[in-house]
């Protein structure tokens, strides 16, 4: 009996974790088209997902994404940043319109000092600090530069 309830425990952790790793994607109306994961150590890793949100866009030729890098350690968000851009393209060029920034710490460790976006040609760029904190003292920053790309096919990158 005991066994039973173990699996059933455990089945039921297993659908949590696979649930939320794309609970963004699916809560705002968008699908993941990318996702990219670069090792920093044997614990600690920086994951890049893509999200398109084709639903939103305004016109033909007009598309809106968002770039999140989430800081993991040990399987756990850490933080998170990302930048949205809306972007138009008409198949020969594109060129960003608009681009907003968002960034959160999940780890009472961590602490977001700084946050910034801006736009250039086909390119949303979203500029963030974020420091790890052992107490009051800093003991880790990193300055993560998020850039979110529209190819002239409307292709996000």
């Amino acid at each position: 009996k005991k066994m039973r309830k173990f699996k059933c425990f455990l089945m039921v952790m297993v659908c949590v974790l696979f649930w939320n790793q794309n609970v963004y994607a699916a809560d705002t109306g968008g699908s993941v088209v990318k996702n990219e994961k670069v090792y920093l150590n044997e614990t600690c890793y920086l994951e890049t997902v893509i999200i398109v949100y084709e639903n939103n866009a305004r016109a033909n030729g007009t598309k809106m994404g968002t770039k999140r890098v989430s800081y993991k350690a040990d399987g756990n968000v850490m933080w998170y940043a990302e930048v949205t851009g809306t972007f138009e393209y008409d198949g020969t060029t594109s060129k960003c319109i608009s681009a907003s920034v968002n960034a959160e710490s999940l780890n009472s460790s961590w602490k977001i000092k700084s946050k910034s976006s801006s736009y250039t040609g086909n390119m949303a760029i979203g500029n963030v600090v974020a420091k790890q904190y052992y107490g009051i003292v800093a003991i880790d920053t990193i300055n993560e530069t998020i850039e979110l790309t529209c190819g002239a096919d409307g292709t996000l990158s």
